[in-house]
């Protein structure tokens, strides 16, 4: 089913799924970096019955050449020789940069990244599993298993309605 299918994705490309229920409110950069921190920290496999809408959300296509000429990376954007390294030619450069980014979840996982779902095994008698339902706002994030990078995230704020 889609937790096998989920793991494979994981040991495939390296990364996971998850999702946190949070107020339907902007989140800032040092907000993000805060609640990636403490669910790093307080991160337990514990076995659940997910209750989670299916939605897709997409973002761009969008022009990345002002950020990144803001970043520093206007040599190669300008035409002056930021690619020497690479081709003789001084005016080799790049015009535009665009990006465009898409995660869905279903039934069968997680498109663009792999979804995780591990059982914790115990010696004693394991407690009953708890009902965990995404019924109101929630964040969601595709983070790089071996670096905890985020590479995908977003806020579902109409759980049902795939927004």
């Amino acid at each position: 089913g889609a937790e096998a299918g989920a793991r494979a994705g994981e040991r495939k490309f390296g990364a996971a799924a998850g999702m946190a229920a949070a107020a339907a409110r902007a989140m800032t950069p040092a907000a993000w970096a805060e609640l990636s921190a403490r669910l790093s920290d307080g991160r337990h496999e514990q076995q659940v019955h997910l209750r989670l809408p299916r939605f897709k959300v997409e973002f761009g296509a969008a022009d990345l050449t002002p950020s990144l000429r803001a970043m520093g990376l206007g040599a190669a954007l300008d035409g002056s020789g930021g690619f020497m390294a690479m081709s003789d030619d001084p005016n080799l450069h790049l015009s535009a940069v665009i990006h465009k980014a898409m995660a869905e979840v279903n039934e069968e996982g997680t498109e663009a990244a792999a979804a995780t779902a591990a059982v914790m095994v115990t010696r004693s008698m394991p407690a009953p599993p708890l009902l965990v339902s995404f019924d109101r706002p929630f964040l969601f994030f595709v983070e790089h298993a071996a670096s905890g990078a985020i590479l995908f995230a977003g806020v579902i704020n109409q759980p049902g309605s795939g927004v």
